[in-house]
């Protein structure tokens, strides 16, 4: 399938009645990158993702290129962080093809 590097990015993101909104640079540019979906009361969520590819150096797959337009869902679970940092959300993600730090 081919081997893509890994990477981290800050994405700006919004917590708003019960939804998920994250993007990263501008929507339909190569880089683009936009996360969002529902939160269950429980903090659990099912997210979608998608976005372009900057670079072949970290696609996945054989055939992918720059510009190229790519998906995937994030199974998610937010929880509420301790006092010192009570103004951000903490998430862990299972099936991310990458860090990001929110």
């Amino acid at each position: 399938m081919g081997n893509a590097e890994g990477f981290k990015w800050k994405i700006p993101r919004v917590f708003e009645h019960g939804n998920f909104k994250a993007e990263h640079e501008v929507a339909g540019t190569p880089g683009n990158l936009l996360i969002e979906g529902p939160i269950s009361e429980d903090g659990a969520a099912k997210l979608s993702a998608y976005g372009i590819e900057a670079s072949r150096k970290y696609a996945r797959g054989l055939f992918a290129r720059k510009g190229e337009a790519y998906s995937y869902d994030i199974k998610a679970e937010f929880k509420e962080t301790t006092e010192a940092e009570s103004r951000h959300r903490h998430w862990v993600l299972w099936g991310v093809p990458a860090c990001l730090a929110l």
